[in-house]
């Protein structure tokens, strides 16, 4: 099951971030297609374009039973409800944000997953990612904006060709029309039952702190680092782990205690690695040469400088300017830092990177040959292949291209405290 939680506005955000409050509203828990569902389709099964289609399909159809007549009719006219106090007003629902990591916000956008365009949000190309800070960048984000009226268009003729003249779902003439914008032939729930009344859902998914630095962006610059140390001496990375050891502790939760040795990352949420970026400076000071470990503590500043304005419980105009310079800053410097630092070493995989993606070929060969997944061995015809391969410094993703939207966002819907996804990550342990 799919769990969706929902927090009413009108409540404090320092109540509705605390789970002891019990301010979380389980409204839906969405199911996904059963293993059945291919014995309907029957014949010689179904491709995984046509089993993506149809397991978006059925996620907005579950959407549409709760943006139901009733729901319409209360969101456009309002509804009278009795309040404690014995008097009798009139509420207009509204959903403003819509909280989610990326691969439910592709689904509930109908964008395709990791497209040429793959911002829920605004239509700038994969190879623009990098520009990211740059006032070019900011220009396109609302020129580029998505736009609901012409999703219809074009969605609506791919699915007559693929439901009036029987054309695959993945095909050359479907393609053409939607590939360009990435977008999906999926009918989608929140534009067509509330489009009308003038919501944008593109608008409503908000950056994601959680998702999108603190384990998105951070955590993939921490790993390079890694590797970066690894292929200029290994034995930096026990240096490394001893002074994040060494580091103490602060407050009752704001630094806790390094116990594991940070460079394997077992078992960290999100929390350990915004530790890891609060203690990064002096760890990594003098670990590499100059000018590599200049640079290098200017990128961890600027990126604990804008953590820090991120996580900015009140901002102002004055904050919100500070934090604009800063988020330029972080593009310009990790343009920097990929053309100077990067390109002077020659990085490959951790050995976590190899052992994981050693699990994931023993996976799939034990699920083609139709065998159970033996750790110790490898079901029979399986090569493995479990030399490091070389791995560049990639920050052409979402994650990276989303920072360019938190000042807007902020300014729109307020600090990223009222809509991160953390309470919901928190509310997952709830219905345990």
């Amino acid at each position: 099951l799919w769990p969706t939680y929902m927090y009413f506005g009108n409540e404090s955000k320092y109540r509705r971030c605390k789970p002891s409050c019990n301010l979380s509203n389980h409204v839906a828990y969405f199911e996904t297609l059963p293993d059945s569902f291919k014995d309907f389709i029957g014949g010689k099964g179904m491709t995984s374009e046509c089993a993506t289609h149809c397991h978006r399909e059925f996620f907005h159809e579950q959407w549409k039973i709760l943006l139901d007549d009733e729901f319409l009719e209360a969101y456009e006219h309002g509804i009278v409800i009795c309040c404690c106090d014995g008097i009798k007003r009139r509420f207009y629902p509204r959903i403003f944000t819509y909280s989610a990591d990326y691969p439910e916000k592709v689904l509930i956008a109908t964008v395709r997953n990791l497209g040429g365009c793959p911002c829920p949000r605004c239509l700038i190309p994969k190879h623009r990612i990098q520009n990211m800070g740059k006032l070019q960048d900011r220009q396109q984000r609302k020129t580029l904006a998505r736009d609901d009226e012409r999703r219809r268009i074009l969605v609506g003729t791919a699915r007559k060709l693929i439901y009036e003249q029987n054309l695959a779902i993945g095909g050359a003439a479907v393609e053409r029309i939607l590939k360009p914008h990435s977008w999906v032939p999926t009918s989608n729930a929140f534009s067509d039952r509330l489009g009308p009344l003038g919501f944008n859902i593109f608008a409503a998914l908000v950056v994601d702190l959680l998702h999108e630095f603190e384990i998105g962006v951070w955590k993939s610059l921490f790993i390079h680092l890694l590797r970066i140390l690894l292929a200029h001496d290994k034995s930096l990375i026990h240096e490394l782990d001893r002074r994040y050891r060494a580091t103490p502790t602060f407050g009752q939760a704001t630094i806790r205690k390094f116990s594991a040795n940070s460079s394997e990352m077992k078992r960290m949420a999100a929390r350990n690695f915004e530790d890891l970026l609060q203690c990064s400076i002096p760890v990594f000071d003098g670990l590499l040469p100059e000018p590599h470990n200049t640079s290098v503590l200017k990128l961890l500043f600027t990126m604990a400088h804008w953590h820090g304005l991120a996580k900015l419980r009140m901002h102002s105009d004055l904050t919100l300017e500070i934090m604009d310079g800063v988020t330029s800053a972080v593009g310009q410097q990790f343009r920097e830092f990929k053309a100077s630092v990067c390109a002077a070493y020659t990085t490959h995989e951790l050995s976590r990177e190899v052992e994981a993606r050693t699990r994931r070929q023993l996976k799939q060969a034990a699920k083609q040959n139709g065998v159970r997944i033996d750790k110790q061995r490898a079901p029979a015809g399986t090569a493995l292949n479990n030399v490091k391969r070389t791995k560049v410094f990639n920050f052409q993703t979402y994650k990276f291209h989303a920072l360019g939207d938190y000042v807007s966002t902020i300014r729109q819907y307020g600090t990223s405290d009222s809509y991160s996804s953390e309470p919901g990550e928190l509310e997952h342990r709830s219905p345990k």
